[in-house]
């Protein structure tokens, strides 16, 4: 079958990584905080907060009192590291045009909602599955079958394009075709190997 549905991560594919222990490092040094004792409550509260919307205004607070600093400054210093990649959002317009285009990542909802808002991303996707959204993260199976179901396509008309492949073995496990990001040039040249573009532009 061909491809009629693809899938991009969040974090590290459209947006630069957002990974939690280089920022952990930051604001460690820039607040001179143990970093040790900063990651690990920023990793415990992110992980409850991905898969539980409760959570969320708990893990800004614990974070927060860590550094000795208000809950709007640690947002906006959390806003200073993502970046948008615009080399992905064009490539999402260009495919949008002919493919039903989804996104499926693990986020905590206030994050990935300012983002999301911030950037104007929701008009270029079909289908948003979060973790937050569906209380279940990547790369638990569950997650997949439920973004399969919505999108009412079979597991071989998918391709799913994350940049960790611990995401991608269960993708690959249901069927999907699937694409390790590196970069943006790289997953061009992927796309145009698996004809689902013939040109960048």
């Amino acid at each position: 079958m061909s491809i009629r549905a693809i899938i991009f991560d969040f974090g590290g594919v459209i947006s630069t990584d957002d990974d939690l222990t280089d920022i952990g490092r930051f604001l460690a040094k820039k607040y001179k905080v143990n970093p040790k004792i900063l990651d690990e409550i920023t990793l415990r509260g992110w992980l409850k907060a991905r898969i539980h919307p409760k959570y969320d205004d708990s893990f800004w607070n614990e974070v927060a009192k860590t550094l000795k600093i208000s809950k709007i400054q640690l947002h906006d210093e959390y806003l200073e590291f993502p970046q948008l990649v615009p080399e992905i959002v064009d490539l999402i317009k260009q495919l949008q045009k002919k493919y039903v285009i989804a996104m499926l990542s693990n986020q905590i909802s206030s994050w990935h909602q300012t983002l999301m808002k911030m950037w104007k991303l929701e008009k270029y996707f079909h289908l948003i599955i979060t973790s937050y959204g569906e209380g279940v993260a990547k790369p638990d199976p569950k997650i997949y079958k439920r973004l399969i179901k919505k999108l009412r396509v079979a597991p071989n008309e998918c391709l799913f394009i994350d940049d960790r492949d611990n995401n991608l073995l269960p993708a690959r496990t249901l069927g999907m075709q699937t694409i390790h990001f590196k970069n943006p040039k790289q997953l061009i040249r992927d796309l145009k190997k698996l004809e689902i573009i013939t040109s960048c532009g």
